[in-house]
């Protein structure tokens, strides 16, 4: 008898338990991150808290982890994508520092090469070598960087820089466009082509890259627009015509890291450019900053801000655009992204 009162107390409390809806707590393990999934949101991490409207490619190879922010709808103009063309400012200067080197392996020129032999108009001509110019040592500096109005040629805007340049006859370190706009020229002459002709058959063609293009041959509503109410489409176009090979072309992100990804892959382009910038005071050299194996190039207009950077050892290399603050403050945080993603930590994922 007493058996059977208990057998029917428990399954009452069964049936109380099923009645009032109480169920046993499920205690779910807590989800594993993985280091390199943590390193990515870190990364967008430092764009979140920056306020930054922009996009990341990371990784080693020629498939790039892409970490983006945005601050506007996903079809919205303003949106900084891998599709979508964005003004790279002073990054152009290494795809012209790249046509320089693919004419010395020519035998067209070195750089021994002066300027006199192609502008001996300019002042001190004689003393400024073509590797003056590409490391910035030429002693001439920009007095105008914004044209009055779009120019659309090649002949116009080497002509309204050429009108606009001072030549102080001094070798020490001058940052400024008018040296490449010159070696964009030199190109040219040496050549017997066009600068942008050259550039696609010579470099861009052969690598398979499609998405890097002069400002003449797009159209407003294939550029990230820029989410700085200062910044316009003409504005732009006329602060690209003044700085031709220097800064007149644009690239989608993905563009830019085939571009970056090629260079890396070809230690006879990377090592000339590293070689001849550690000659030099302020190591730069073709259009980038050498430090060690590592390398960076910064590029910004008004409302648009792009940088790129790699480490020669590891192959790893990095791509920021944003289309929402200034060159300034897009290299601290640059500064706050390569502290992670280039650290020891980090290299150890590969």
């Amino acid at each position: 008898m007493k058996s059977r009162w208990l057998i029917g107390t428990a399954l009452g409390l069964l049936a109380g338990i099923g009645l009032t809806g109480i169920r046993p707590r499920v205690i779910h393990a807590p989800e594993v991150i993985s280091t390199t999934k943590r390193l990515q949101l870190t990364l967008k991490d430092v764009l979140k808290s920056n306020h930054i409207n922009g996009i990341i490619l990371i990784g080693s190879g020629d498939r790039p982890t892409v970490i983006e922010n945005e601050l506007v709808g996903k079809n919205s103009r303003r949106l900084v994508s891998l599709e979508r063309y964005f003004p790279t400012a002073s990054l152009q200067k290494l795809l012209t520092g790249l046509a320089v080197y693919t004419l010395v392996k020519e035998g067209k020129l070195s750089t021994n090469t002066t300027l006199a032999r192609f502008y001996p108009q300019i002042p001190h001509a004689k003393e400024i070598t073509i590797g003056n110019l590409m490391s910035h040592t030429s002693g001439l500096s920009d007095t105008q960087t914004i044209a009055p109005r779009v120019l659309m040629s090649q002949q116009e805007q080497v002509a309204y820089s050429l009108k606009h340049f001072a030549s102080s006859g001094k070798t020490s370190w001058n940052y400024s466009n008018i040296d490449y706009v010159l070696l964009a020229s030199i190109v040219s002459k040496a050549s017997g082509q066009s600068y942008d002709h050259f550039v696609r058959e010579q470099i861009l063609k052969p690598w398979g890259i499609t998405e890097i293009k002069p400002f003449t041959a797009l159209t407003a509503n294939q550029i990230s627009k820029s989410l700085l109410p200062t910044a316009s489409w003409t504005g732009l176009r006329r602060a690209m015509s003044a700085t031709f090979g220097a800064g007149n072309y644009l690239a989608t992100p993905r563009g830019y890291w085939q571009l970056v990804s090629h260079l890396m892959d070809d230690p006879a382009a990377s090592n000339w450019l590293h070689r001849h910038a550690d000659e030099k005071t302020v190591t730069y050299f073709g259009g980038v900053y050498f430090s060690g194996n590592t390398f960076h190039a910064n590029g910004g207009y008004a409302g648009y801000s792009a940088i790129a950077s790699g480490d020669l050892s590891t192959k790893r290399r990095m791509i920021f655009f944003t289309n929402n603050v200034n060159l300034g403050t897009a290299k601290n945080i640059r500064t706050q992204l390569n502290r992670y993603y280039y650290s020891k930590q980090a290299q150890e994922l590969d």
